[in-house]
């Protein structure tokens, strides 16, 4: 309603001023500027509303994305406080695993090698070693420290007086 009313009065400035050039009211120069300076307004009232109102659209959206892409940010930051959580649970219940097999082979080994005092049928005896070696395995992964570890065990039940 309001562009057509614009347009109305415009086209009727442009007629006032046409009938002033015509009658010598006005002259050329002047009728061109008024003419070029309403068209002027007319154009950035007809296309100004659209873009202020594109503008606030785009506005409101930047708006909405970056309180989503904060959101989103605030959840990535919180799972990736849960994750370093879990990582270092899961290394703790790694450590206390290692720590507890370690503690029965060493029970195992010191009664495999104590066996003489307590002998047992040969089928379980070769069980029992293979079964000790693989919990060994996982208790110390490195070799060189498996074998250290083993030769620690050995010189306690030297030590202790029992053949190894």
């Amino acid at each position: 309603m309001m562009n057509t009313l614009v347009w109305v009065l415009l086209l009727m400035l442009m007629g006032l001023l046409t009938w002033l050039l015509i009658r010598r009211g006005i002259n050329v120069a002047s009728f061109t500027a008024v003419t070029t300076v309403w068209i002027f307004v007319a154009l950035i009232y007809f296309i100004e509303p659209r873009t202020i109102a594109e503008i606030v659209i785009g506005k409101l959206a930047i708006k909405r994305d970056v309180q989503a892409a904060r959101e989103i940010r605030g959840q990535v930051e919180k799972i990736a406080g849960e994750v370093q959580t879990a990582r270092q649970e899961v290394k703790q219940t790694a450590a206390d695993l290692r720590e507890v097999v370690e503690a029965v082979v060493e029970m195992n080994y010191l009664a495999v090698r104590t066996r003489n005092k307590f002998p047992m049928p040969n089928p379980a005896a070769g069980r029992f070693e293979r079964d000790l070696n693989v919990l060994a395995e996982f208790a110390n992964p490195v070799e060189s420290n498996r074998r250290q570890w083993l030769n620690e065990m050995n010189e306690i039940l030297k030590s202790s007086g029992v053949q190894v």
